[in-house]
């Protein structure tokens, strides 16, 4: 369950590129940035920890690790939701500063 968490990560993500690079009108090697950042950090990571982490109890550093993973990804699914509420709210508090008289000049 956890390979899949972590493959699902990174190749659900970059299914997507081509559908995300539209919606933000942007090159989808940008967007893959993101992609490949991750797979570097887990091609330099996975050699180096398992080097430091010898000896260490492996039930231990699996449930530690998943459960960073774990975090991360729902952060990342936090701030989506923050985003989701903050951006009404801040077209609304726009309205608010514009006063009525430049609103009607406008149309």
């Amino acid at each position: 369950m956890s390979m899949f968490a972590l493959g699902f990560d990174a190749y659900i993500i970059a299914g997507l590129l081509p559908r995300i690079s539209a919606t933000y009108h942007t090159d989808v090697y940008h967007v893959g940035q993101g992609v490949s950042i991750f797979t570097l950090c887990y091609a330099v990571s996975a050699p180096n920890c398992s080097s430091l982490l010898a000896g260490k109890p492996l039930k231990s550093m699996l449930v530690v690790s998943f459960i960073g993973f774990t975090a991360v990804v729902l952060s990342r699914a936090l701030a989506g939701a923050c985003a989701g509420v903050f951006s009404p709210l801040s077209v609304v508090a726009a309205t608010k500063l514009v006063s009525h008289e430049v609103e009607c000049n406008i149309t």
